[in-house]
């Protein structure tokens, strides 16, 4: 163990350049990072969160009072990843933080011989107790999962439900349950995509030619209000369809005055100076036909009367007659990659009209629980503070419930992957927190409040900051379709991450809970690593509130009676060979089939306490209700031993445990003991 009095390597030194560099350059990075599991703001980078542990965890070297062992430990490890070190204790300062920088590096993180060596070191340093390190307010859960990596234990706690949904995921589920979780979530998302296509093909028809719709992008209208004018103003930030280095799409207009009408047109621009344009900025329309320029107050009403704007307005024959405007269809053709544009037709409003139609049919029946299919909930029309907007800004042009963030098309496709998600809900729950986890991010694609990107010919999610800004032309995913957004494209992205975090250990507890109310004591952990909030410049909870709304039908499955209880059934089928009868007696629990106790020679052997039965004959959940009792009475020498045998006999046990805490009340007492009962699960 490290001295009290021995100085950490961080304190007196750190390869601050090196790790800056990686952590800058983590950013780009896309593919199974834990930033594609799901949106959280403020993630810190993993190698800078990776560095940092090991400089905590890990004696200087030079210091008087490093261990001796750890210094020859660490010259066994070290020449794996660099070469000779030299004899002095300042040449193995200087390669341990080599080995840190390096280690920093996003494709050396998941390296076996790495992460052997990184593993070996903090076990040189702490070889009586595996490190247990805290965070309070572990958001995204950068740090808890730097520390699993590096072969700590770690409780994560938040106070956001998102961010500890995050975390289980994260740090339990998918370490936990490793490539056959990824094979299932494959298997279930196609067939959830397959009956979505299935059910949706209709409302987003394919062209004559074969030519399939990816998105379609609208915009917002108003009316001028000039006199002897009244022309249709589309609100669009940019003409802009496509503009790469070589590719160039773009809209077009031409004004009829007799009809008081704008037409649009695609053209390829040979200057950029050929495209008009926007019709709008700062909130002020400019028309086309009169050059008017709306105010912003006249804006605001104007959109405030269309709750929004998003929707298109139709008269009882299926015309339109306001609301929305396409403007352009992209469409994807299998012969050809590249994206192609072309003007709405009639057929494409009709297909928006049968869903306007058709959405009412659908949101009549209501969902597991009593729930209404969309998310009807009301959010404030209030900025959370002087410095974060969060979701006031749509508040004041007449959107004002959850459901209005979305169109009605997008609504019925929502409405349609939940059902999905619903019918072919899985036993296993990893699976089908990762299905909603699937389904939150879809959504925060497909909704009015998400963009068309031409630099790069995708659709932006909504998220693009820390704040939900009012759009005014805006882009309507096909969720079915194989593009970026949609379910086939969020899928892999988990998938991804699935299989990037197969080999680490899920020591860890994970609970939903106020830092100021902490669970653990001050002194129950080696470390206290976090990264505090950022003042109230992200309002959390505001934002959140729209990945909760999308999880709620998912999670109504999770607590649905019936359900639970055949999960657990199901868990507990099998029975355990041996348990230590002296901790079942401890807990006042009596075996029901008592077998003959084996010698205490032979208990001796096998590391069990004298008394031990070779056949207790307990179901596995009498073992873990045994193990509970026990430590609700503190009772902890009994305990280790208990937990010790079940480890030895097989993975059944801590299943069980895991599956029943998930079940648990967040706030319950039997979820208490469970959590604090799986973390002081000894390590292999």
């Amino acid at each position: 163990m490290i001295p009290q009095e021995c100085k950490r390597l961080a304190e007196v030194d750190f390869p601050i350049a090196v790790v800056s560099k990686h952590s800058a350059r983590e950013k780009s990075i896309r593919h199974g990072h834990p930033s594609t599991l799901h949106l959280w703001w403020a993630r810190r980078p993993l190698a800078a969160c990776r560095a940092i542990l090991l400089g905590l965890l890990l004696p200087d070297t030079c210091d008087t009072y490093c261990p001796e062992d750890f210094k020859e430990k660490a010259r066994e490890l070290l020449p794996k990843v660099q070469g000779k070190i030299g004899p002095k204790d300042e040449d193995l300062r200087q390669a341990l933080l080599k080995f840190i920088g390096d280690f920093s590096n996003w494709h050396l993180s998941s390296n076996q011989t790495y992460l052997e060596v990184g593993r070996g070191l903090v076990k040189a340093a702490h070889p009586e107790e595996t490190p247990l390190v805290v965070d309070p307010f572990a958001g995204g859960g950068s740090i808890p999962l730097e520390a699993l990596r590096v072969g700590c234990e770690t409780f994560a706690s938040d106070l956001n439900p998102v961010a500890t949904l995050i975390l289980k995921v994260m740090l339990e589920d998918i370490p936990r349950h490793g490539p056959e979780l990824a094979d299932e979530l494959h298997r279930v998302g196609k067939e959830i995509r397959e009956a979505a296509e299935k059910e949706l093909k209709e409302f987003y028809p394919s062209d004559p030619d074969g030519s399939k719709p990816i998105a379609y992008l609208w915009a917002r209208t108003v009316r001028c209000e000039a006199p002897n004018c009244g022309a249709e103003i589309p609100l669009v930030r940019s003409f802009w369809l496509c503009k790469k280095s070589k590719r160039k799409q773009a809209l077009r207009y031409k004004v009829i005055r007799e009809e008081r009408a704008i037409d649009f047109e695609v053209f390829e621009p040979q200057d950029d100076n050929e495209v008009p344009n926007g019709t709008v900025a700062q909130a002020k329309a400019t028309c086309l036909s009169c050059g008017t320029v709306v105010s912003p107050d006249r804006l605001r009403a104007q959109l405030i009367s269309q709750e929004g704007g998003g929707d298109v307005i139709f008269d009882e024959r299926g015309n339109r007659t306001g609301g929305a405007r396409l403007m352009t269809v992209v469409t994807l053709n299998h012969d050809e990659k590249k994206r192609r544009y072309r003007l709405p037709t009639g057929e494409d409003y009709a297909a928006v009209w049968m869903a306007v139609k058709e959405l009412p049919k659908v949101t009549c029946q209501a969902g597991p629980g009593g729930l209404s299919p969309v998310p009807s909930e009301t959010f404030h029309n209030i900025r959370p503070s002087p410095n974060a907007r969060g979701l006031s800004a749509v508040t004041r042009y007449g959107i004002n419930r959850f459901s209005q963030l979305f169109v009605h098309r997008q609504l019925l496709s929502i409405v349609t992957f939940c059902k999905g998600i619903h019918l072919r809900y899985s036993l296993a729950s990893s699976v089908n927190t990762l299905l909603g986890l699937i389904f939150s991010r879809m959504v925060d694609y497909c909704s009015a409040q998400s963009r068309w990107d031409p630099s790069q010919e995708r659709n932006v999610n909504s998220f693009g900051r820390q704040a939900l800004p009012m759009l005014w032309d805006f882009s309507e995913l096909v969720p079915f379709r194989d593009c970026v957004g949609a379910w086939t494209s969020m899928q892999n992205s988990v998938i991804r991450v699935t299989k990037e975090f197969q080999n680490i250990d899920p020591t860890t507890g994970i609970e939903n809970a106020d830092a100021t109310e902490h669970p653990l004591s001050d002194s129950s952990a080696h470390i206290w690593f976090t990264d505090p909030p950022y003042y109230d410049s992200i309002p959390f909870f505001g934002e959140e509130s729209i990945s909760v709304a999308g999880f709620r039908i998912e999670e109504q499955a999770r607590r649905d009676p019936q359900m639970r209880f055949d999960f657990a059934v199901g868990a507990e089928r099998a029975i355990a060979p041996d348990l230590p009868a002296g901790a079942l007696a401890q807990a006042g629990i009596k075996a029901r089939r008592p077998k003959k106790k084996m010698p205490a020679e032979s208990a001796a052997k096998q590391g069990l306490p004298a008394g031990a039965s070779a056949k207790a004959g307990t179901t596995t959940l009498d073992r873990i209700h045994a193990a509970m009792l026990l430590q609700a009475n503190g009772q902890t020498n009994a305990l280790r031993a208990l937990l010790k045998a079940e480890q030895d006999r097989g993975p059944d046990f801590i299943r069980l445990a895991n599956a029943l805490s998930a079940l648990y009340p967040k706030q319950s007492e039997e979820k208490r003991l469970l959590d604090a009962m799986l973390l002081a699960m000894p390590r292999v």
